[in-house]
């Protein structure tokens, strides 16, 4: 089951001052590159290594199953009970 490795930017804008974001791609450690990726946020935290948030619409299930290695719940709120 591939793991991601590595978040790679499209190539600096025409001017060199910014990366633009379309065309960014997540390489696994396959060699493959993840597909349907809709959104990439990255987090800094003090004293802890970037952290990477992928928001993916997969086409496989192989794809899932990369996402799904990794996936750690960050906050679980559970609803109360409804009433009748």
């Amino acid at each position: 089951m591939p793991k991601v490795v590595s978040v790679i930017p499209k190539i600096k804008s025409g001017d060199g001052r910014f990366h633009k974001t379309k065309g960014t791609q997540v390489l696994l450690d396959d060699g493959s590159y993840l597909e349907g990726v809709t959104k990439i946020t990255l987090v800094a935290e003090v004293g802890k290594p970037w952290k990477a948030i992928l928001e993916v619409v997969p086409t496989n299930q192989e794809q899932i199953d990369a996402v799904l290695d990794e996936l750690h719940v960050a906050e679980r709120r559970i609803s109360p009970p409804r009433k009748p």
